[in-house]
């Protein structure tokens, strides 16, 4: 087993590889959270308010709809960011 010397380790020197950023997003559901967070929960239409986000009628659980949504982007950050881009 190696041994590192912890004293001289800078993790933001650190450099990931795609395969490696890609795997990170698709399992930590990060994307998912922040579309959740960041998209408006109602809308008015005609005055009436009308609910936009309500994942309990087709998802059991957030986790299930963040992983969802990421798979549907293809666990893209780079369009990810393009969806975040457009709904500040």
């Amino acid at each position: 087993m190696k041994s590192y010397n912890t004293d001289n380790y800078i993790c933001n020197d650190i450099e990931f590889n795609k395969n490696f950023l890609k795997r990170f997003f698709k399992e930590s559901c990060i994307m998912g959270q922040e579309l959740f967070d960041n998209y408006p929960k109602v809308i008015e239409i005609n005055g009436k308010i009308i609910p936009l986000r309500d994942p309990a009628k087709k998802f059991n659980s957030l986790d299930e709809f963040y992983f969802w949504y990421s798979s549907q982007i293809g666990h893209n950050p780079d369009k990810h960011k393009e969806i975040m881009d457009i709904l500040k």
